[in-house]
């Protein structure tokens, strides 16, 4: 009896374990190349490849080394670089608009595109459809503004955080085992959280509730939930979720596609918004437009490919 018991506690702990040790079998890797390619100054090399691109959206080429360094690690990162590489002090509300959507879309590739390649996302996609799909983001911000004349004021910037420039390895290392461990215990409570709104009906709610909406773009019902969390958490746990379902084939291949599509260019809705906020962005273009431009953009993914 005991053992019957305690038999949910323990599937509980064993499913969260496998799907988090899938995604520490690519995290891991992913985050030591980043580490090594930062040592070796590939993200400076980066940054001349950005340059002109840069321009076609309104920002000085300087804007590239930021953009890179999001790139390669991660938002925070990259506000930093901002703070303490780039004379930001002429920069308008239009351009640090653009620059947030540009680290809000295409931030982390190494990592968030190895979790997406584990779910089923093929690399090559992952890299071109949220730098390109950036890229277009920024080029109609700047034509839509400065055609309307909309947000050409200067910014001002009240908050520059501390650069982590000469932190040590073992401080890195540090982080990022923290980081991991930290990974562990969001993903139990989430499907902790799962488990207990499948038992109480929550998760059929939810199904309803987003149905007419995912359904327009090709994602089914069993998917919303787990598409639902990516946007609003970020990708590793709604990706996990989604390897979660996937190796127990609850969910159509299309349904992971189409699901970790929109996840990858819209994702964090909620920390990683209040992250570039600190820059001084309109809430209105990162946060609603960015919602909207992601949701247009995998309809027509869908159209394209029935």
């Amino acid at each position: 009896m005991p053992e019957l018991k305690y038999r949910p506690l323990k599937t509980l702990f064993t499913s969260t374990f496998k799907t988090y040790v899938s995604l520490l079998k690519v995290m891991v890797p992913a985050i030591l190349i980043i580490k090594v390619l930062e040592m070796i100054g590939a993200i400076d090399w980066l940054a001349k490849a950005l340059d002109p691109v840069m321009g076609i959206m309104g920002l000085p080429g300087e804007a590239g080394l930021v953009w890179a360094t999001c790139l390669m690690a991660n938002i925070f990162a990259a506000i930093v670089v901002l703070f303490t590489h780039v004379d930001y002090s002429s920069f308008t509300v239009m351009q640090t608009t653009i620059l947030a959507g540009l680290m809000l879309i295409g931030h982390a590739l190494i990592v968030e595109g190895a979790i997406a390649k584990k779910v089923g996302l093929h690399w090559g996609f992952t890299l071109l459809f949220r730098i390109v799909g950036a890229i277009v983001f920024g080029v109609l911000i700047n034509f839509t503004c400065t055609h309307l004349g909309l947000l050409q004021q200067t910014v001002s910037l009240d908050f520059i955080p501390q650069s982590q420039e000469n932190q040590s390895l073992a401080g890195w290392a540090v982080d990022q085992l923290y980081g991991l461990v930290l990974l562990y215990l969001i993903l139990f409570a989430l499907v902790t959280l799962i488990l207990i709104m499948k038992k109480t009906g929550t998760i059929h709610f939810l199904e309803k509730l987003l149905a007419p909406v995912l359904s327009k773009l090709g994602i089914s019902e069993h998917a919303s939930y787990m598409t639902l969390i990516g946007m609003t958490l970020g990708l590793a746990y709604g990706g996990g979720l989604l390897l979660h379902e996937s190796q127990k084939e609850t969910l159509s291949k299309r349904d992971i596609f189409l699901s970790i599509s929109l996840i990858s260019i819209c994702h964090s809705l909620i920390e990683d918004t209040l992250v570039v906020m600190l820059i001084g962005p309109s809430l209105v273009v990162v946060l609603f437009f960015r919602l909207a431009y992601a949701l247009i953009i995998v309809f027509m993914i869908n159209k394209i490919k029935p």
